[in-house]
C-alpha cells in the first residue's frame, strides 16, 4: 500500500483553507489545517508533512517567521514550502524564495498552476526521502561489517592467548591437531567474511537501482514542460500587450526556471558521483570475494539449529510487527554444508517475508516456518500471509531484474538463489495469487548411507 501525501495549508482566513483543501483533495492527497504560524509549526513537528501552504500575513506570527523557523531546523528544513500570499512585490517574493520557499503564488492564484507545483515538489520530496533511506541502509550495512570484525577480531584474541597457554604442554600430535583447527578457523573466518560482502553487494545493488531511478525521475521532470511554457510566452507577444505587473510575473517565472535548472544539474552531479562511489565499493568487494572464494569451511549442521538462531536475531522486529511464528521442526538429519551462508540465506528470507507482510498493512500476520524430508531430500519451508505473487511473477522472482508494483527489487533474492545453488541446494517459490501469500522452500540432498 502506498503512502498518501500529506499537505499542511496554513491560513488564518477560513474560505482560503477550504478552497485549498478542495483543491489538494481532488488530487488525491491528504489536507490538514492550521490557522497560525504557532499552530503551523506544532503540526510540522507533530506529523512533519510532505508539503506547506504558507499565507505570509496572519496574525501572533506571520509566515515568513515560520518559513524561516523551518529552514533553521535540520529536521524540518527539507520539507518544501509553496508561498500563497496576497502581497505583489517583487522584494518580498525574491526574499521568500531566498530563505527556502520553492515558489510564491500571488492571490487569487492560478489552480492549473497551483497542482502543477504540488505535484513537482512531492516528486522532488519523495525522491530526497528514497536518497535518504539508502544512505541511511548503506550506513546500518557498514555497522554491521564493523559489529562482525569486532567479533572475529575478539575471536582471533581468544584463540592466540588459547594457543600461547598450551604451546609448551602439547606433544607433536597435539601440535598437527592445532594446525587443523587453526586453518579450519581461518576458512570459517573467510566464509563469514564472504557472506558479509555479499550482504552489503546486495545493499550497493539497490543503491544502484534507486540513483538510476533518481536519474530517470530527473530526465523527465516537469521542468522541461514550464521550459516549453515560456518559450511559448516568449513566441506569443502577448507580453507587449499585458500590464507591467504580468510583464515581472514573466520575468520572475523565467527567474524561477534557471534557479530550478541549476537544482536539477547539482542533483544529476551528485547522483553521477554516487553512481562512480558505488562502482568503486563494488570492485573492491569483489576483489575481497575472489580472495575468499577458494576457503570454504563445510560442517556438520543441525538446521532446526540454526533456523531457531536467526529467528532470535528477528525475534525483537517480529514481536514490534505483531507476527506470530508458527514452527514445525520435527527432528531430521544433519546435513554438512557452510552454516553462515545457510544462516545468511534464512536471515534474508525473513526479512524478505516480514516486509511482505508489512507491506498489507493487516492485524493476524503468520510467519511459518518447517523442516521434513522427502524424496531423499531435506526440506525448509517459509510460509507468510504478505502480498503474494501472481503466477507470472513466479518464474521470476529470482531473477536480478524482477521488480514488483511496490519497487520491491529482485537483487536479494536473486543472490539468495546463487547461495543456495553453491552450498548444493534448490530454491524455489509457490503462491496462490496477490494477497493470499508465498512460501519458499529449499530443498538438500540426503547423503546416502
Amino acid at each position: 500500500m502506498v503512502d498518501i501525501a500529506n499537505i499542511l495549508i496554513v491560513d488564518d482566513q477560513e474560505a482560503n483553507r477550504f478552497l485549498l483543501q478542495q483543491l489538494i483533495e481532488s488530487l488525491g492527497y491528504k489536507a490538514e489545517m492550521a490557522e497560525s504560524g504557532i499552530e503551523a509549526l506544532m503540526a510540522i513537528e507533530n506529523h512533519e508533512p510532505d508539503l506547506v501552504l504558507l499565507d505570509l500575513m496572519m496574525p501572533q506570527m506571520p509566515g515568513d517567521v515560520v518559513l524561516q523557523k523551518m529552514k533553521e531546523d535540520e529536521v524540518f528544513r527539507h520539507i518544501p514550502v509553496i508561498v500563497i500570499s496576497a502581497i505583489d512585490d517583487r522584494d518580498r517574493i525574491v526574499e521568500c524564495i531566498e530563505n527556502g520557499a520553492v515558489d510564491y503564488l500571488i492571490k487569487p492564484f492560478n489552480a492549473v498552476l497551483l497542482r502543477a507545483r504540488i505535484r513537482v515538489c512531492l516528486e522532488n520530496k519523495r525522491n530526497h526521502d528514497k536518497e535518504k533511506q539508502y544512505l541511511q541502509e548503506i550506513q546500518d550495512a557498514n555497522a554491521q561489517i564493523n559489529c562482525q570484525n569486532n567479533a572475529l577480531r575478539e575471536s582471533n584474541q581468544k584463540l592466540e592467548r588459547e594457543i600461547e597457554k598450551r604451546k609448551g604442554l602439547e606433544s607433536d600430535s597435539q601440535t598437527v591437531q592445532k594446525m587443523a583447527l587453526r586453518n579450519a578457523h581461518a576458512s570459517g573466518m573467510a566464509e563469514i567474511a564472504n557472506a558479509v560482502l555479499h550482504n552489503i553487494g546486495n545493499t550497493l545493488n539497490s543503491v544502484n537501482t534507486s540513483c538510476y531511478r533518481i536519474q530517470q525521475n530527473m530526465r523527465h521532470s516537469h521542468l522541461n514542460r514550464m521550459h516549453k511554457a515560456n518559450q511559448l510566452l516568449r513566441k506569443s507577444g502577448l507580453l507587449q500587450a499585458k500590464a507591467q505587473t504580468d510583464q515581472a510575473l514573466f520575468d520572475y517565472y523565467v527567474f524561477l526556471e534557471a534557479g530550478l535548472k541549476r537544482e536539477k544539474a547539482e542533483l544529476n552531479e551528485e547522483v553521477e558521483n554516487l553512481i562512480k562511489k558505488v562502482k568503486i565499493i563494488m570492485t573492491f568487494i569483489n576483489r575481497q570475494r575472489k580472495l575468499t572464494e577458494g576457503a570454504v569451511f563445510k560442517e556438520n549442521i543441525n538446521v532446526n539449529r540454526v533456523i531457531n538462531e536467526v529467528l532470535r536475531m528477528q525475534h525483537a522486529t517480529l514481536r514490534a510487527d505483531r507476527i506470530k511464528t508458527l514452527l514445525h521442526l520435527p527432528e531430521i538429519p544433519i546435513i554438512t554444508a557452510q552454516k553462515a551462508k545457510l544462516s545468511f540465506i534464512l536471515l534474508t528470507l525473513l526479512i524478505r517475508s516480514r516486509k511482505s507482510m508489512e507491506s498489507r498493512k493487516l492485524k493476524g500476520h503468520v510467519l511459518s516456518l518447517e523442516t521434513g524430508t522427502s524424496n531423499g531430500e531435506l526440506f525448509i519451508k517459509i510460509s507468510d500471509t504478505g502480498k503474494g505473487l501472481r503466477k507470472d511473477q513466479i518464474m521470476d522472482i529470482f531473477t536480478a531484474n524482477y521488480l514488483s508494483e511496490t519497487g520491491e527489487g529482485g537483487f536479494d533474492l536473486h543472490n539468495t538463489a546463487i547461495a543456495v545453488g553453491e552450498i548444493g541446494g534448490k530454491i524455489h517459490a509457490e503462491s496462490e495469487g496477490l494477497n493470499m501469500g508465498t512460501t519458499i522452500t529449499i530443498t538438500f540432498p540426503l547423503d546416502e548411507e
